[in-house]
């Protein structure tokens, strides 16, 4: 009877299952109308599941179990707790949400797991990602500098449909300016152009859909023309440049001609030769002229925009390194913007506000022009300014540092110590207002403002003005090193030492140069004995350095000038140290009568040798800094042509006294 019951519900149930679709819609819908006894209830809208998604979130058993012993059960599908707990019917499953989907990869990404936030980004059903949560991944490849996985990223979007939108773009051209050496990633650039090209396509619809659309920016083509000038594609930058539209919101901005201003001062004409390089140069002004004129036109056009600090800065170094009438405009453009006027010129109202940076260059220009008065003329000029009391100063150690550099520079042209003592006055001064602001980096002195400020004393042979500058540098007693000192007399010199506090104090190989030239250009013995305590003192590390980066200006009187030519200050230190030694420890003397001094100096004198039997030996060229030359030539030369002009004047002098008697 039992058997017979089951048998008539297993009929009914086979009768029902026959007059529904044969879909696995149908049988769902089977098996909620035998379980609840009523029809299944519309599902919420904003639940609904894509029709494609290969798969689920939650995952379910067979609808069915058939038993060999018995009838097919209809079985329920198993549906996560929380559901039910928001009050979801048992039937329903919430889809996940873009948001949800995007903190779950950040987290995955902030734990290191950038596969697999895009392995799981990729399995993830399309109503579940966006092109926010596409944009994310994007830029977290992007953090980890992937630059192929992004773009494939961005591939991968648009094909699952999504169309990239401006932040899309912007992350993208962001992260991509940050690279430095082009040379290595051809296959990324050829990238980048493509990308160019597909946001310009993307703009093209919105300027006929809707033009003032936020969608609408500069930035990426910005950044794509600060691309193309680090990878040297110049011509190609200005072929973009000149494609922009003449107005809208796509019209070149005054961050675009700032972009194509600092590309064109970007091209460094480093490894060419001299010719090529004063071409390049040309090319550089002719260019920024250019820009220059049609940013003045923009302006002209837009009142409310202006010309700012950085426009100056980098039209000045466009045409710091031109021909002297683009000097003549470089320095009208710092009198007409600036407000900074030569001697003998009126001054006139500053257009624009006077920064540190821009300052900078046009101490830069006037020292890259051989104008070195002026650059002392306009640092005191801006030191006799009013402070702002919101601002502060705009002087920095690097202001100071090409001061100094001017002043080195006159040195080479005279034979007198007036430069040394105002290089010297200017270093105390930096120090003093270093000390009174609290010892701010802004003004911290370094090794580099020593090192000029003996550029300028060893040209004439002032001992006193480069021991003054030792003792303020390292805070030993120069008088503890003279002979007779009692801190020489011991087997180990022992001076007394004031140790400065927050700075630099220990002399490098380039100070240690000018302080041995200086003493051996004196021509006292005992300058050159006090000169040898110090540097055995400070015990400098006798190596020749390694080659130094090749990619630099060696005519540029600049910072970077000296620290890739270490090289010339190494072999010139230990050169003028094994002549010091000859001078001061007499040759015909037996090594036992050697006081034990000269036996440290001898010592001295063989390491110096071995530094340079191993600079013959490098096959390497080594070049000569610009504040090492000799303008007016050599020692011999400037005797010979010191006995002409005395000739000469004799000459002159004879003859006019003959054409008086007569």
């Amino acid at each position: 009877m039992i058997r017979s019951a089951s048998s008539s519900v297993h009929a009914t149930s086979s009768s029902l299952r026959a007059s529904l679709p044969s879909s696995a819609a149908g049988s769902r819908l089977l098996s909620t109308s035998i379980q609840t006894g009523r029809p299944k209830p519309d599902r919420p809208r904003g639940l609904q599941p894509p029709q494609s998604s290969p798969r689920r979130q939650y995952a379910h058993r067979k609808d069915t179990e058939t038993h060999e012993d018995g009838p097919t059960r209809i079985l329920r599908p198993l549906v996560p707790k929380a559901a039910k707990s928001r009050g979801f019917p048992s039937s329903e499953r919430p889809l996940l949400r873009p948001y949800a989907l995007s903190s779950r990869l950040q987290q995955l990404c902030r734990e290191g797991k950038l596969d697999d936030a895009i392995t799981h980004l990729q399995s993830m059903p399309l109503d579940a990602q966006n092109e926010a949560v596409w944009n994310t991944m994007i830029q977290a490849a992007l953090r980890k500098e992937r630059y192929q996985l992004s773009y494939r990223l961005y591939i991968d979007m648009k094909r699952r449909g999504f169309v990239p939108n401006i932040k899309t773009y912007a992350t993208m051209f962001a992260a991509f300016i940050a690279v430095k050496d082009w040379t290595l990633h051809a296959k990324l650039l050829q990238q980048v152009g493509k990308l160019h090209d597909d946001y310009l396509k993307y703009a093209a619809h919105f300027k006929v859909v809707d033009p003032a659309s936020d969608e609408l920016s500069t930035a990426p083509t910005r950044a794509y023309l600060r691309i193309l000038g680090t990878a040297g594609q110049h011509q190609l930058m200005f072929d973009v440049f000149n494609a922009m539209d003449e107005e809208g919101p796509m019209a070149p901005d005054l961050l675009v001609h700032s972009a194509m201003l600092q590309a064109v001062c970007m091209r460094h004409p480093i490894g060419l030769s001299p010719d090529a390089q004063s071409a390049v140069r040309k090319e550089n002004a002719a260019q920024a002229k250019l820009l220059w004129r049609r940013l003045l036109k923009f302006i002209e056009k837009n009142p409310p925009a202006q010309v700012d600090s950085y426009h100056v800065r980098e039209m000045l170094y466009a045409l710091s390194h031109s021909s002297p009438s683009d000097h003549l405009l470089a320095f009208d453009i710092i009198r007409d913007y600036l407000g900074l006027a030569k001697p003998g010129e009126s001054p006139k109202p500053p257009v624009v506000a006077l920064e540190g940076h821009s300052f900078a260059q046009v101490l830069h220009l006037c020292n890259s022009s051989q104008k070195y008065r002026l650059t002392v003329h306009f640092f005191h000029e801006v030191l006799q300014r009013p402070v702002s009391s919101t601002q502060g100063s705009i002087i920095t150690e690097a202001h100071v540092e090409s001061v100094l550099r001017a002043h080195a520079s006159l040195a080479m042209m005279n034979n007198d110590d007036y430069e040394a003592r105002q290089a010297l006055d200017t270093l105390l001064w930096l120090l003093k207002e270093w000390a009174i602001v609290g010892r701010s980096d802004q003004l911290q002195p370094r090794r580099e403002h020593f090192d000029v400020v003996l550029s300028c004393c060893y040209r004439t042979g002032n001992w006193a003005l480069a021991s003054h500058t030792f003792e303020v540098l390292t805070g030993y007693r120069v008088a503890d090193f003279a002979d007779g000192a009692p801190a020489t007399n011991d087997d180990q010199l022992q001076p007394h030492l004031d140790i400065p506090e927050g700075r630099t104090r220990l002399p490098d190989t380039v100070f240690l140069s000018h302080l041995v030239r200086t003493a051996l250009t004196s021509g006292d013995v005992a300058n050159m004995r006090q000169c040898l305590r110090m540097v055995e003192i400070v015990d400098p590390s006798w190596f020749y350095p390694h080659p130094e980066n090749r990619r630099f200006d060696p005519t540029a009187n600049t910072r970077q000038n000296v620290a890739n030519n270490m090289r010339f200050y190494a072999s010139r230190l230990a050169e003028d140290v094994v002549t010091v030694i000859d001078k001061v420890v007499p040759k015909d003397a037996e090594r036992e009568s050697h006081t034990p001094e000269e036996g440290r100096w001898l010592r001295m004198r063989a390491r110096a040798k071995g530094l340079l039997r191993v600079a013959r030996e490098s096959d390497h060229p080594v070049s000569t800094p610009f504040l090492a030359e000799n303008p007016l030539g050599g020692e011999r030369s400037l005797a010979a042509t010191n006995s002409f002009v005395d000739y000469d004047m004799t000459v002159r002098r004879t003859a006019g006294s003959r054409s008086t008697k007569r």
